[in-house]
């Protein structure tokens, strides 16, 4: 018996806090109303974002508000088919249509280098040797939506390459059927090929030339040559015509400007 005042007051006390809950909950904002309330406030909730969100569904026609802006809704994103249809504008760009087949678009052009070093086959050999060319290999591993062709020029040490050599490749790159050229190449001469290359561009009318090669070879596990070659493809897509150098994850408009860091050997533009 001692103990039931305990309780009505413990009632009591509960029945006080559960009205002015409910009291409260009618007049606090919505997000508080959320948070205390039920049912209602959340209903309530629903029915006052639903048009907010189709406002800005995209394709929606904008609103203004009272006194407001109008708010642009965002384009509506382009369909996309079973067989990749935001593709296929790249595929279109890559891939030339005559004779009754698909040609490539865009042609590989190695002349060897780091990148295409292998270890020696020959019994008593230790020093690399040029092997087949990596970018190749690369691309076939890579699930690429359109086709490519291959134009060896030379496979040397890039400290071997001649001017004769030099002239070999932009007469290569003259007689591609491609307007997209990558040509993979040894990085202590790099620079100057491709300087070469843009001394003759007047050659090459509407073609897109990035130049790219490695550090380490392409057979090595940690080589930088799957990296460089994807930044250089990526490259061609969008450049105007044109002759470019894609290293260290930049690729340089003007070869011209260009030298290497005599500490860490990156390749870097000398003026913006």
């Amino acid at each position: 018996l001692r103990a039931a005042p305990r309780c009505m007051d413990c009632l009591g006390m509960f029945t006080l806090a559960l009205a002015l809950t409910l009291t409260l909950t009618q007049t606090l904002p919505l997000p508080l109303r959320l948070l205390f309330g039920g049912h209602d406030a959340w209903a309530e909730f629903a029915a006052t974002s639903a048009p907010a969100a189709a406002a800005f569904a995209p394709g929606a026609t904008p609103r203004v508000a009272p006194g407001g802006t109008p708010r642009v809704a965002p384009p509506a994103p382009p369909p996309a088919s079973a067989d990749g249809a935001l593709l296929q504008g790249f595929r279109e760009k890559l891939t030339l249509e005559g004779d009754g087949a698909a040609k490539a678009g865009l042609a590989l052009v190695p002349t060897g280098g780091t990148i295409d070093k292998d270890y020696p086959k020959s019994l008593g050999q230790y020093a690399f040797e040029i092997g087949e060319p990596a970018s190749e290999r690369i691309l076939e591993a890579s699930y690429l939506g359109f086709r490519f062709s291959m134009e060896r020029v030379c496979a040397k040490d890039s400290q071997d390459i001649t001017d004769d050599d030099r002239e070999a490749l932009v007469a290569a790159l003259a007689g591609l059927a491609a307007s997209y050229a990558i040509v993979t190449h040894g990085t202590d001469t790099m620079i100057e090929t491709a300087q070469f290359v843009d001394a003759r561009r007047a050659r090459l009318p509407g073609k897109v030339v990035v130049f790219t090669g490695a550090f380490k070879p392409e057979r090595f596990q940690n080589s930088d040559a799957a990296f460089n070659v994807g930044v250089a493809l990526g490259a061609v897509q969008v450049l105007a015509p044109g002759v470019y150098l894609a290293m260290n994850g930049v690729v340089h408009a003007d070869v011209n400007k260009m030298s290497r860091d005599q500490r860490t050997g990156f390749f870097q533009s000398s003026s913006p």
